[in-house]
């Protein structure tokens, strides 16, 4: 249902080529924030990397992270979380 709509709107838009401008602009723009506060989250996480960046992550091996995970690592996470999310 709600596919259509996107498609629909995402049609309309590459008629204009600067709202296709505008979102790859954006796109670039969150993905250099998810970057950046993935490199603040390995600072304050004993170097460990969030576990959306490790690809061959096991039970075992979140098991193994957590007891690193600190308050301003979950913050920074949070945040991580967030921009993920607009991105």
């Amino acid at each position: 249902m709600l596919l259509p709509i996107l498609t629909e709107i995402l049609g309309q838009a590459a008629d204009t080529g600067w709202l296709v401008l505008l979102a790859f602009a954006g796109t670039l723009a969150t993905f250099r924030l998810l970057r950046q506060t993935g490199k603040q989250f390995s600072a304050v996480t004993d170097s460990y990397e969030a576990f959306d960046f490790q690809n061959r992550l096991t039970v075992k091996d979140i098991f193994g992270q957590l007891p690193a995970y600190t308050p301003a690592s979950k913050k920074c996470y949070a945040q991580f979380f967030i921009i993920d999310f607009l991105y």
